[in-house]
Order: C-alpha cells, then sequence, then structure tokens
C-alpha cells in the first residue's frame, strides 16, 4: 500500500476512540504514526540496496517493522515518546493506538500482492493474501468517510469499520472461491494461480498461470464463472 492510504488508515482507526477529530490530540497521533512507521524500514534497506546494488531488495522491505515481533516494540516506542509531550495521556492508551495503527500497516500489506514478513524471525518468508489491490478505491473511501463524520456523528466510525471488515471478508471470500474453481478448471493447485485483485468490482479478476504454457486472461465468478484467457507467446 501506499504512504497516503496508510495515513489515511491510520487517521481512520483513530476515530474509534470517539475522540473529535485534530492532528494534536495524541491519539489521532499514536494511530497515525503507528500506520506509517513500519515503513521506516526503507532507510536501512536503501543503504543495503546501494551497497549491493539490488533494487528489488529494497522495494521488498516488510520484515522485522512489519513482524509480530517488531510491531509491539515500535508501538512502544511511539508511545513513549508521545507520553514524554502529552504526559496527561495515559501511556497503554497511546501504547494501544499506537499498536492499532501498526497493525492496519502490517494488515493491509498482507492483503495486497507484495505480502510481509508477518513471522519474522521464526519463518524469513512473505505471506500475502492477495485480495486487495495496491490502490483500493473503496478502502480509501471507507477511511474517508470516517475520518470526516467523527466530528458529527461518533457513532458513524465504528459502523463504518464493521462494514469493511465485511467488505474485506466478501474479498476473501471471491478470491478464494474463484481461485479454487480456477485450479479445478485448468487441474492445477491453487498456489500456481496468481490471482490480479480488481479496484472495484467483485466480479471479474484477472490471472495468470505459469505451469499452464503462461497462460493469462481473465475470470468473471459470478452469476455464471467463464475463463476469458490470452495465451502468452
Amino acid at each position: 500500500m501506499d504512504m497516503i492510504t496508510h495515513s489515511l488508515a491510520g487517521l481512520a482507526l483513530g476515530t474509534l476512540s470517539g475522540d473529535p477529530l485534530s492532528l494534536t490530540n495524541p491519539i489521532y497521533l499514536s494511530s497515525m504514526l503507528g500506520s506509517i512507521a513500519p515503513d521506516f524500514d526503507v532507510l536501512w534497506g536503501y543503504k543495503k540496496m546501494k551497497r549491493r546494488r539490488d533494487l528489488p531488495s529494497w522495494l521488498q522491505h516488510r520484515a522485522i517493522t512489519h513482524s509480530l515481533v517488531g510491531m509491539p516494540i515500535i508501538a512502544a516506542t511511539i508511545a513513549f515518546g508521545l507520553h514524554l509531550i502529552f504526559a496527561q495521556t495515559n501511556f497503554w492508551l497511546l501504547f494501544l493506538f499506537s499498536l492499532i495503527g501498526i497493525s492496519s500497516h502490517s494488515l493491509l500489506d498482507l492483503m495486497n500482492c507484495y505480502g510481509v514478513n508477518i513471522l519474522w524471525p521464526l519463518k524469513k518468508k512473505a505471506y500475502s493474501l492477495n485480495i486487495v489491490p495496491l490502490i483500493d478505491p473503496i478502502l480509501i473511501s471507507f477511511f474517508l468517510i470516517m475520518i470526516g463524520s467523527v466530528n458529527y456523528i461518533k457513532t458513524l466510525p465504528p459502523a463504518l469499520f464493521l462494514t469493511m471488515v465485511s467488505y474485506l471478508m466478501l474479498r476473501w471470500i471471491f478470491f478464494s472461491r474463484t481461485r479454487n474453481a480456477m485450479s479445478l478448471y485448468y487441474a492445477v493447485t491453487p498456489n500456481a494461480i496468481q490471482m490480479i485483485p480488481p479496484p472495484v468490482s467483485l466480479r471479474k479478476w484477472d490471472f495468470s498461470i505459469n505451469e499452464v504454457d503462461d497462460i493469462s486472461g481473465q475470470v468473471v465468478c459470478f452469476p455464471r464463472f467463464s475463463v476469458m484467457e490470452e495465451e502468452n507467446k
């Protein structure tokens, strides 16, 4: 995900506190800083990239700072720093919203095609659900409405949050069912199929299968399952 989407996610999750929106409110600061902090690993990744001249290794970061081990450490660091400035705000409340922001970052990256090393250091492998595009206009709309409504209708952001979770679950259902149907159609394992998440419509998914003569195309998953393929030569 891009940094703007992550920042909006952090602010949107801050609205769940019920506090009026303000960039000087430590709750919003903690959730927003948490939502972008994991990508600070590009700074030392950039040094490694320059040393090895390996751009892909820099772009595909998302290891320590995106892992279950790293998230609480970053959250505690953010909470400690903000607590020094906003001593009247409970440290654990700052820690909670920092952790919420950081978790949103890792979850959003987990749901796109690049994935994250969520289980580092136990497993140095990037996991990806690949159910949302790198820029999802529907998710961004949820975030913007949550941010825009909190000062007027405090009960709306929690309702929108639950609706957003339902939307992501729906994406997962469409993804898994479509990929399983493709697996039967081409007689390959589901992991052999690379699905490309649609930005808006869940009805049509692009795909590619390297195990079957480099086939790619588009699959329509409802109301009738159909495949429109284009063979790469």
